[in-house]
């Protein structure tokens, strides 16, 4: 789905009837705008998807972090060490017991941090039933001892990411990127007006990079952004 309008975008500009050279224009811009939010935004996921993710384990922790936030729900969780990320490998002999309600030994949890939707914005997963993920020992040539290192892709994980309707947010830091471009794309508005003599500035066009990073595009992004996560 997209995550904004052109019905949306011409609400927020105050503009109505039909247009077809400034629609398309707009149009255009939004399309930018919106790609533009997600390269800023990512691993956040403001559509919903369903990933299948073949990852190592983390020999050293207990945690496994998912590719993609927020995470939904876990669909399931296979686990073998000598699968090396090939699909196939993958049986249900493999399949780690999911939390539920008639189950007391998990294998593993969904860190659950964003209420109240109970989705985990962190996409961090805790085994359970053992110390860490997996982990792998090996003697190298040169050495007299062994030791710990990452299994490669052990596991293989079905889960749902994203939001389920675009945040209000997200649409308005959209349309306001895409005016901003709009208004600056022949070098208009005015910077600076002089009355005698006249003389006027304007300002340069906005790529749509600049105009999402703009401060009040920014601020309203803030909140999705890996690392600026308001009220954390």
């Amino acid at each position: 789905m997209a995550l904004g309008t052109l019905d949306g975008l011409k609400d927020s500009l105050g503009v109505s009837g039909t247009d077809a050279t400034r629609d398309a224009a707009l149009s255009a811009l939004m399309v930018q705008c919106e790609a533009a939010v997600k390269r800023l935004c990512k691993p956040y996921q403001f559509e919903s998807v369903t990933d299948t993710a073949y990852l190592n384990a983390p020999w050293n922790s207990c945690w496994l972090t998912l590719p993609l936030v927020p995470v939904r729900s876990i669909t399931s969780i296979h686990y073998n060490p000598d699968a090396y990320g090939i699909s196939a490998n993958y049986t249900s002999d493999h399949l780690l017991v999911a939390p539920a309600a008639d189950v007391t030994n998990p294998d593993y949890v969904l860190e659950t941090d964003m209420q109240p939707e109970g989705w985990s914005r962190s996409g961090r997963v805790r085994r359970l039933s053992r110390g860490v993920w997996g982990v792998r020992y090996n003697r190298p040539l040169t050495r007299l001892a062994f030791g710990p290192e990452v299994e490669p892709k052990p596991l293989k994980v079905v889960y749902a990411a994203g939001h389920t309707t675009v945040p209000t947010d997200v649409s308005q830091a959209i349309y306001f990127a895409t005016r901003l471009m709009y208004e600056r794309r022949t070098g208009a508005p005015l910077t600076s007006e002089g009355w005698n003599g006249y003389s006027a500035g304007y300002a340069g066009p906005f790529t749509a990079t600049a105009a999402v990073t703009s401060p009040d595009v920014y601020q309203l992004l803030s909140s999705f952004i890996s690392g600026l996560r308001v009220g954390s």
